[in-house]
């Protein structure tokens, strides 16, 4: 995996111990990463789930707005589900 995909894990592994609702979007920007395509946010959410088996992947999407404009990297939400 790659440099970048590693910090966006770590970096949201820092946040599942803080936060049980973990907003793939603004930890990204939070580190700097502006865009990852829906491939790559897949192997990061994959990996994240594996290793911490109590969240889900939740999409949210905006009913306002179109459904095929709204990209995995914006409306993906990691859910603590006990």
């Amino acid at each position: 995996m790659k440099e970048y995909k590693l910090n966006v894990y770590n970096a949201l592994c820092e946040t599942a111990k803080s936060y049980r609702e973990i907003h793939f979007y603004d930890v990204c920007r939070s580190i700097g990463v502006k865009h990852l395509k829906t491939q790559e946010v897949l192997e990061i959410m994959n990996k994240f789930i594996l290793s911490n088996p109590s969240y889900r992947a939740v999409q949210f999407i905006d009913p306002k707005r179109p459904a095929a404009a709204q990209s995995l990297f914006t409306t993906l939400v990691l859910t603590e589900c006990e």
